[in-house]
């Protein structure tokens, strides 16, 4: 629903962004490559089972970490099962950490 809608209002959004002075370039980049990730003309990969002759293709993803829900949850599940794996101190110092910066941002 999401990719559609702004794929439905990217060129005029952009167009009366550009009338009032324009996006950062990483902003552009970023949704950009949202409405191009999980296409499969944008690029894919055709995998095909040794054992058993089935194929599977799958559409690259943009692997942005702004806008795109899909590729950022899969970093924060990629995070998470990574933090599930580390030692308990070093669970315990990434959550301090995380807590200063939120305090930190807070105050800007």
């Amino acid at each position: 629903m999401l990719h559609r809608v702004v794929r439905a209002h990217w060129p005029a959004f952009l167009e009366r962004a550009e009338e009032a002075g324009g996006l950062p370039r990483f902003v552009v980049r970023e949704l950009e490559a949202y409405l191009e990730c999980g296409l499969l003309e944008h690029g894919l990969v055709h995998l095909r089972c040794r054992d058993c002759d089935e194929d599977l293709v799958v559409a690259f993803s943009c692997k942005k970490r702004g806008f795109c829900p899909s590729c950022v949850a899969r970093r924060m599940s990629d995070a998470a099962a990574h933090l599930a794996r580390a030692p308990r101190g070093a669970r315990a110092t990434v959550g301090v950490l995380a807590a200063v910066a939120t305090a930190h941002l807070a105050r800007l």
